[in-house]
C-alpha cells in the first residue's frame, strides 16, 4: 500500500541541483516492516527527513476531532506551498525599449573634434567638358517626312 508523504518544508526544493529534481529515498522500518522515517539525499548529499501525510476522513458526519486537525494540517502546507509559488514567482515579462542615450557614456564620445577633421577639396572641373549637343527630336521627325 503506498503512502504519500510531504517535504518538511517548501523551501527544500531550493537545495535541489538546478534541473535535477531525482532523489534517493531511504527509510528506517518499523516493527512491521514500513517506512517509519524516510530520509531523502541527492547523490551523496542529504536534503530532507519528509513526513507522512496523515489520511482523514473526508465524510463530514463521520469527522472526528483527530481528522479536523490532520485536515488543519494539510491545510496549513497547502497555504505555506501556495504561499512559497507566490513569493517566489517570476515576474511578468516583457521587452523594453532601448533608450537612446547620446553623449552620457564615456564610451560614446568622439575619437576627434570636428575642427581637426581635413576635408578634401573637390577635384577642379574640366574647364573643356562640354555636355553633348541637345538633340531636338520634333524637328529631326520633320526632316524625316
Amino acid at each position: 500500500m503506498g503512502e504519500d508523504w510531504w517535504l518538511s518544508k517548501t523551501e527544500v526544493l531550493e537545495q535541489l541541483v538546478s534541473n535535477d529534481y531525482k532523489v534517493t529515498a531511504c527509510y528506517l522500518p518499523d516493527e512491521e516492516g514500513r517506512p517509519h522515517e524516510v530520509y531523502l539525499y541527492q547523490g551523496d548529499r542529504y536534503i530532507d527527513t519528509v513526513e507522512r501525510v496523515e489520511t482523514y476522513n473526508r465524510v463530514m458526519a463521520e469527522q472526528t476531532t483527530e481528522d479536523h486537525a490532520k485536515f488543519a494540517k494539510q491545510q496549513q502546507k497547502v497555504a505555506k506551498f501556495s504561499k512559497y509559488v507566490e513569493d517566489n514567482a517570476i515576474p511578468q515579462l516583457g521587452i523594453i525599449k532601448p533608450e537612446p542615450k547620446f553623449g552620457k557614456s564615456d564610451s560614446l564620445k568622439p575619437l576627434f573634434d570636428i575642427d581637426d577633421l581635413i576635408i578634401p577639396t573637390p577635384p577642379e572641373e574640366d574647364d573643356h567638358y562640354l555636355p553633348p549637343p541637345a538633340t531636338d527630336y520634333r524637328a529631326r521627325a520633320l526632316e524625316s517626312l
